[in-house]
């Protein structure tokens, strides 16, 4: 697995590391370990075409919203995210309490 903490350390919010490099089928843990809540939302349009129904089959039926994941209050909660069926390209997510304040990153699958 690959594991990503969300954090705030001083007055920013991120997730470290920022930029994600996965293969097809590998499942990242997104750790929430400072400043929560927390979630992973891909911003629409800013995802590979086709990308859509991997995305929502990888988030569940904790979704927020299109292409927005699941919001972890607790400390040390995580969010799994298998990237089965993710087509290879860059993909622009961010966390949706957190976004006017710079939480946001990139996932590029190979």
């Amino acid at each position: 697995a690959i594991d990503v903490d969300m954090v705030l350390e001083g007055t920013a919010y991120k997730y470290v590391p920022a930029a994600i490099t996965a293969k097809a089928g590998d499942v990242i843990k997104f750790h929430n370990k400072s400043g929560g809540p927390h979630n992973v939302a891909f911003d629409a349009g800013k995802v590979p075409a086709g990308s859509e129904a991997a995305i929502d089959g990888a988030l569940g039926a904790n979704k927020m919203g299109p292409l927005t994941g699941a919001l972890v209050i607790e400390q040390d909660a995580i969010i799994t995210l298998n990237t089965a069926g993710f087509p290879a390209g860059k993909y622009a997510f961010h966390c949706t309490p957190h976004m006017a304040l710079g939480m946001h990153a990139e996932l590029t699958v190979n």
